[in-house]
């Protein structure tokens, strides 16, 4: 069985436009795309508090691979680490036993003294999409 997404976005749009109604969705995401927490974001700083690295942590799966996913690490939209999730999480593979427990992620990154934002995206496999974020934070 493939989980597919019906009824189509542009189907719930006609339906709603027609029937004046306003669709209620469930919440649910694609098992198909790539899902997963961002946990934890600790940053470094120098002795003028800047930040010089980023330690993050999380977890990702793909529900089209039980293999690890790689993780982006961008700072300011620009990629600063590409990590594989394939730490142990034996949480994750309690609550999603098709999946494994190998799917965790732990890595520090450098990063600019001049650094805002940084983000976390899993790179997903097969159907669904590409990329998801899995979180943002402010490290500045």
């Amino acid at each position: 069985c493939r989980f597919n997404v019906w009824p189509k976005p542009d189907e719930i749009a006609a339906a709603s436009r027609n029937g004046g109604a306003t669709p209620r969705y469930s919440g649910f995401s694609n098992p198909d795309d790539p899902f997963g927490s961002l946990d934890l974001v600790e940053v470094e700083r120098s002795a003028d508090g800047k930040p010089v690295s980023v330690r993050v942590a999380g977890w990702t799966v793909d529900g089209d691979t039980r293999d690890p996913l790689g993780v982006l690490v961008l700072v300011d939209g620009k990629l600063v680490g590409n990590v594989a999730a394939d730490k142990p999480r034996p949480d994750i593979g309690m609550a999603l036993p098709y999946s494994g427990p190998n799917h965790g992620y732990d890595a520090i990154v450098a990063v600019d003294p001049s650094s805002q934002v940084l983000c976390v995206t899993a790179g997903g496999v097969g159907a669904g999409l590409p990329f998801v974020q899995l979180g943002c934070k402010v490290v500045k």
